[in-house]
């Protein structure tokens, strides 16, 4: 089940993600189920609740104790924000709901769960719960906000009979997107927070679900690496398609990343990383009848987007289809340590690869 949330109202405001740094040492923390009782409030939770929350999960005991539970975790990780922020995320824990609602087959906010439904709810809420802590992730001297785009419709009787799926279809189109942002602000900020910033491609009415997780590899003073995969599922294809990408931002100038920044022009570092990666590739792909040319290789090795940088090392992504001629499942990526570079690396590079030179 996806892990369904929307901090997109917070991440909005300058105000709203500079409070939201104060929280961030706090760091991911995992709230076992059995500790999920109600809050000790005089108020009643449900009195104001409205929708599926307030039609259904309000009537269940099991179902309201991991809802407060997340709401009491959410309060955890805006303590000391404004108390309108803390409100907002209460609020986006009702889109959550109805997204969840309708991930798990209940077709009306009115619509009791039956068992099926009920135990697919209860394990989005345990994920929810357990996926608090990784809102707010402080790295380097920076503090990173999730941010994430989720919703989810019905796939109707007539589109899962029209895909061939049948009684196999999935319950719903789905869509969940995450991608980071830096609290504060300032021009380079900005700049990193657009660069970053994922949109979907696809309406929910185009019957394809979306998925893009990222993974922050390195983050320092000069330079910031974001990794995203990218999932896509047409209900009308037979699979879907997988993509990888890279967004490295030099924030020394809130800019991408350039083969200057890296490299130091003239060196030949694009003979010495084509030959590297072709024998890395060779390696990988030893067994079978493959071998890629060696300028599909040095066509994706030259470019920019299509580098991570690490603490140690200089990481090209090949995504799938990479190459010409037979299409091979999954991407391939080859780390070449900096130390294998330093003859080629820019001295007055960003950290670490200046360092590294």
């Amino acid at each position: 089940m996806m892990a369904i949330a929307r901090w997109a109202s917070v991440a909005g405001s300058a105000a709203a993600l500079a409070a939201v740094a104060a929280v961030a040492a706090c760091g991911p923390r995992e709230v076992p189920v059995e500790d999920a009782a109600l809050p000790q409030t005089s108020a009643d939770p449900c009195a104001a609740a409205t929708g599926f929350r307030g039609l259904v999960v309000c009537r269940n005991e099991g179902l309201l104790a991991l809802d407060n539970a997340v709401r009491e975790a959410i309060a955890a990780e805006a303590g000391g924000l404004d108390p309108a922020v803390a409100a907002a995320l209460n609020e986006e824990q009702d889109h959550w709901l109805e997204a969840a609602r309708i991930s798990c087959g209940a077709p009306t906010a009115e619509t009791m769960p039956d068992e099926a439904q009920l135990i697919c709810l209860t394990a989005a809420l345990r994920d929810r719960l357990n996926s608090i802590g990784d809102a707010i992730d402080q790295q380097g001297p920076f503090t990173f906000l999730r941010v994430e785009a989720v919703d989810a419709d019905p796939v109707t009787a007539a589109a899962a009979a029209a895909s061939g799926l049948g009684e196999d279809a999935p319950t719903a189109i789905t869509r969940d997107i995450s991608y980071p942002q830096l609290t504060g602000d300032g021009p380079e900020i900005r700049r990193f927070n657009a660069l970053v910033r994922q949109e979907p491609r696809f309406g929910l009415e185009d019957q394809t679900s979306e998925t893009v997780n990222y993974t922050i590899v390195y983050a320092g003073e000069d330079l910031i690496s974001v990794r995203f995969d990218i999932l896509h599922e047409p209900l009308m294809a037979p699979h879907g398609s997988v993509e990888v990408q890279a967004v490295t931002v030099n924030m020394r100038e809130g800019a991408p990343l350039t083969e200057a920044d890296v490299f130091r022009p003239g060196s030949g570092w694009e003979n010495f990383l084509t030959r590297r990666a072709v024998v890395a590739l060779a390696r990988a792909f030893q067994g079978t009848d493959f071998v890629p040319s060696e300028a599909d290789v040095r066509e994706t090795v030259t470019k920019p987007p299509q580098w991570l940088v690490t603490e140690n090392a200089l990481v090209i992504l090949f995504p799938p289809y990479s190459f010409a001629g037979p299409q091979i499942e999954g991407g391939q990526e080859i780390a070449i340590p900096w130390s294998d570079l330093r003859a080629y690396l820019n001295p007055t590079g960003p950290r670490p690869i200046g360092t590294a030179a």
